[in-house]
């Protein structure tokens, strides 16, 4: 995609993850943003820029099985894609609309070629698609939907 603003688009996955961090809701309890909260309220409420951290990537899903767009789930703890062992950034990941966006909360730089895949700074913003039939999600979505099958139905409920 071209002429994209990065900024406002850092921000949006930012804020998401703020809000989620500072709620006192079950489903968002296990957000910790640590001394990234601060970092995070003072870029979104008070203007303090944000041009390489956090480090944003995103990937566009795909799907045999449901739209795109309709996949959406909170943040959860991950890795930031393309690192390992001793390489690993604290991140979250997001997906909303079928967009999947990994926010690294962590003060240790990318190495090298990793931040030209970010989105922060870019004009031009290029991603790959993810199979979503291929990820933990997916999986976690089909065992949702097995446990729910198997609840026993209350009596005189419909089917």
């Amino acid at each position: 995609m071209r002429g994209v603003d990065s900024d406002k688009l850092v921000k949006f996955w930012l804020a998401i993850l703020w809000r989620f961090g500072i709620s006192s809701l079950h489903e968002a309890e296990a957000i910790r943003l640590g001394p990234y909260e601060d970092r995070l309220r003072d870029i979104l409420f008070s203007g303090v820029p944000c041009p390489d951290e956090p480090a944003v990537l995103m990937v566009r899903y795909r799907s045999k099985v449901m739209p795109p767009e309709n996949i959406c789930f909170p943040p959860y703890l991950s890795e930031f894609p393309g690192l390992s062992g001793g390489l690993r950034r604290r991140t979250y990941g997001i997906a909303v609309a079928g967009f999947h966006a990994f926010v690294k909360i962590d003060a240790r730089p990318l190495p090298y070629p990793v931040p030209e895949i970010t989105v922060n700074r870019k004009d031009i913003i290029q991603g790959g698609y993810l199979e979503f039939e291929n990820t933990h999600q997916f999986r976690r979505l089909v065992e949702i939907a097995n446990n729910m099958s198997l609840k026993p139905r209350r009596p005189g409920a419909q089917r």
